[in-house]
């Protein structure tokens, strides 16, 4: 048993009873950490508690809340202080999906899709933000997505634009709090085989059918690795797209322009200086990126590996 004085490390992983979640908690409790696993079903975190704990004998404990509520992540706050669990890394893993027409849709779906992706994951970290700053030291991962690069997604509008929020927000973070100890990594995991894609309904979408598919346990693995280094994104799976996107928000002078973003569709903003990254060796992530966003034409798919827009 670890003693007081010389604790485990713990990581408290939401939506930690499956997926990427899971894998996630899996790659913490292997470098050591003792976890604390939060989702919606009681037996869905015993399952997973058990198995971690005796695959790599640490500390696992279980908190079944359903964070799209408006006081939960208070309440989760509240069990983790009277419980005396010191968070050293945060991962926000728990979301939910949405596909269709918004005209159409649920609208308390859809707002309890907002409140988990963006309201409950940004409460979050404003509450354990502040004990990890008082220690000087702490790991936060924000799970966005790849769809978080595109200019727009129609049929899952919401959706597309939460994880632009998550992916926006956390390289904010990051800068701000740069020099703190506290480091801020916003995982971008492209199409994956979890059931968060057959209850999202984006299966069929031509995202998820083209893109290359990453399991779950790379994903972890990468993710764990970019935290600890405190890198800001990473893209699992994608070698051009990684490097990329390390050099987004990067402001350099070229062609008499300061700031270089990455933005999807290409061709979006007319006259805008194209980058073109080369020598690949494969196809990239990217260049399926955008022929899968639904915002270009059919038949106007740039034919580039990666692309910079400079405004």
């Amino acid at each position: 048993m670890t003693s007081p004085t010389h604790r485990r490390p713990t990581a408290l992983v939401t939506g930690g009873s499956k997926g990427i979640g899971l894998a996630l908690a899996r790659e913490f409790a292997r470098n050591g950490y003792d976890l604390l696993l939060v989702a919606r079903k009681k037996e869905a975190l015993k399952k997973a508690a058990t198995e971690i704990e005796d695959a790599s004998g640490v500390a696992v404990r279980t908190y079944a809340i359903d964070l799209a509520g408006p006081d939960a992540p208070e309440e989760l706050f509240h069990y983790v202080h009277e419980a005396g669990i010191h968070v050293d890394a945060l991962i926000n893993n728990a979301g939910l999906g949405a596909h269709g027409a918004f005209a159409q849709s649920d609208r308390s779906r859809t707002n309890a899709m907002l409140g988990l992706n963006v309201v409950s994951l940004t409460s979050l970290t404003h509450l354990f933000l502040k004990p990890m700053l008082a220690r000087g030291e702490g790991r936060i991962i924000n799970v966005a997505s790849v769809v978080a690069y595109f200019a727009g997604g129609p049929q899952w509008a919401a959706y597309v634009a939460s994880k632009a929020y998550v992916l926006s927000f956390s390289r904010g973070l990051a800068a701000e709090l740069r020099g703190t100890g506290v480091t801020v990594t916003a995982l971008a995991p492209g199409s994956t085989a979890t059931d968060f894609v057959a209850d999202a309904g984006v299966g069929s979408t031509r995202v998820y059918r083209w893109l290359p598919k990453v399991s779950v346990e790379r994903i972890a693995r990468t993710a764990y690795r970019s935290a600890m280094k405190g890198r800001t994104t990473v893209v699992p799976g994608d070698p051009v797209l990684d490097i990329v996107d390390r050099r987004v928000a990067v402001t350099r002078p070229y062609q008499g322009h300061r700031r270089m973003t990455l933005t999807f569709p290409a061709f979006e903003q007319v006259g805008s200086i194209i980058w073109i990254v080369a020598g690949a060796g494969k196809t990239s992530m990217v260049e399926r990126l955008l022929a899968a966003d639904p915002t270009i034409p059919a038949g106007r798919v740039p034919q580039h590996r990666a692309v910079l827009i400079t405004n």
